[in-house]
């Protein structure tokens, strides 16, 4: 048994690489072919271009890795069925769920390492890759942060209308303090400045130029202080990671970024969804390895047409259905994990009712 787990899965590891190589060549040609003379415009040299694309390559095989997988358990397992291998080990008492045991395996590593590579190494080399975009493709990657509005504490909020990421500097800042609670919220103070910036020393806000509307009194006063130190729960880092995109955040900074959001009262539950769903999407290593191997043991006439037009169907359906699966949750306000998990679930009961339904 031992012998004809390590040639089938031989087989398959060897597909896999290949559907890999071959599926990155394709979508990089076509990449280069739509950039190409922005590259040349831009006077890139061929080693930015190949910096390019190597930083590119890691987000490219996150989405490729199941289409690949579900190609090489495709044609892999359909060519021993093609050869009669398949017939032979099913006349030698091994079932359908005993052939399928080893590649099932194997793809629960295979997922279990793409949470990692997802989540870790593939935002690094986005990072990487903006970086060039924004040098030499001309995308925006520095743009200044505006109207950002949220909740410091349950006593204070903070208006900044501007922040300069590349400077450092806040423009026109609102700070409020509140009393008597959420229930019946009371204007203490506000304190508007023209300029803020962080002291990295001090781990505080130095505000220039400000000027304080106290309305704690019978009267309200006003009055102006030249510079004036404030303490905020945010951190020019924290105000500098929400101009960075998702694509870029480690799933660690992620949650960093959707616990700040939610501190200031926003509504977080689409990022959350989105978030659940980046752990949920390397299991579809696993889910399509159902559909594969049952439809793949069985001969077929038509061959290779059926197990390419199989393979594009399955990944394509699966592909649409995770960010269908996503907004469907989102706006019936099922759980997050529910949403993000949505596809899985139901491509894991068709999967086992394709197993099911195959003669073993």
């Amino acid at each position: 048994m031992l012998l004809i787990n390590k040639y089938m899965l031989k087989r398959f590891v060897n597909t896999m690489l290949a559907a890999i190589f071959g599926l990155c060549v394709i979508f990089v040609v076509v990449n280069l072919l739509e950039n190409l003379d922005d590259f040349i415009d831009a006077k890139a040299s061929l080693s930015v271009i190949a910096k390019y694309y190597l930083y590119f390559l890691p987000d490219i095989m996150k989405l490729l890795t199941p289409v690949a997988i579900l190609v090489s358990a495709l044609f892999s397992v359909g060519n021993m069925s093609n050869l009669n291998e398949i017939t032979a080990m099913k006349s030698g008492g091994m079932s359908i769920y005993r052939i399928m045991r080893p590649f099932i395996v194997l793809c629960i590593f295979i997922s279990i390492g793409q949470i990692y590579f997802n989540g870790w190494v593939v935002p690094r080399a986005n990072e990487r890759k903006n970086a060039i975009e924004y040098q030499y493709l001309g995308a925006d990657n520095a743009k200044p942060i505006q109207n950002l509005y949220y909740r410091d504490s349950p006593t204070t909020n903070v208006l900044i209308m501007y922040y300069d990421i590349i400077g450092g500097v806040a423009r026109n800042t609102t700070i409020e303090n509140y009393a008597g609670g959420e229930k019946s919220p009371r204007l203490l103070k506000r304190i508007n400045a023209p300029e803020m910036r962080y002291d990295s020393v001090r781990h505080d806000w130095v505000m220039k130029d400000v000027v304080v509307r106290d309305f704690s009194g019978k009267n309200i006063r006003n009055y102006r202080i030249p510079e004036m130190r404030t303490k905020l729960n945010i951190t020019a880092k924290k105000v500098a990671k929400m101009q960075k995109s998702t694509d870029v955040m480690t799933y660690d900074e992620y949650r960093e970024y959707m616990d700040f959001l939610a501190m200031g009262g926003k509504d977080i539950t689409q990022l959350e969804v989105e978030y659940y769903g980046n752990y949920a999407f390397p299991f579809a290593d696993i889910i399509v390895i159902l559909f594969a191997i049952p439809f793949a043991s069985v001969k077929k006439k038509n061959g290779i047409a059926v197990q390419i037009a199989a393979a594009m169907i399955v990944a394509f359906t699966y592909l649409i259905f995770t960010k269908l699966g996503q907004s469907v949750g989102s706006s019936l306000h099922l759980n997050a994990i529910l949403s993000g998990w949505l596809a899985n679930i139901v491509f894991l009961g068709v999967g086992i009712t394709v197993i099911l339904k195959t003669k073993t």
